[in-house]
């Protein structure tokens, strides 16, 4: 039977866990909320025969590079970041700034697309 003991970075992984590839981690760093779950991951490739690569997929790649984009740009942009800044501190929604400017970027790319 296959089993994880959890200590920083990892005491022990027995058994198969999976039939090619596995990898195990723990967080080193509480997110955003607080929260510091442990996790596992898993590596190796896609089998893009019986699991090809939807139109929803490339969609929400797109948006993410886009937005991204959008977000790098407007970290850059100084007439930009004082107007940011003040209306990151005057919600209470999101604990960082990076997420507020995702939230934001996320809503010019979408109302943009319509």
């Amino acid at each position: 039977m296959a089993s994880i003991k959890w200590k920083y970075p990892i005491e022990s992984i027995h058994g198969a866990l999976k039939k090619k590839v596995f990898g195990a981690a723990m967080r080193k760093a509480k997110n955003a909320k607080g929260e510091q779950p442990n996790f596992s991951v898993q590596y190796g490739e896609r089998d893009l025969v019986n699991h090809p690569i939807t139109s929803g997929e490339n969609a929400a790649r797109a948006r993410f590079a886009a937005v991204r984009a959008l977000v790098a740009d407007r970290k850059d942009d100084s007439t930009k970041r004082a107007q940011d800044q003040a209306a990151f501190k005057a919600q209470s929604t999101y604990t960082t700034l990076s997420a507020y400017l995702w939230h934001v970027c996320g809503q010019e790319y979408d109302s943009a697309q319509d």
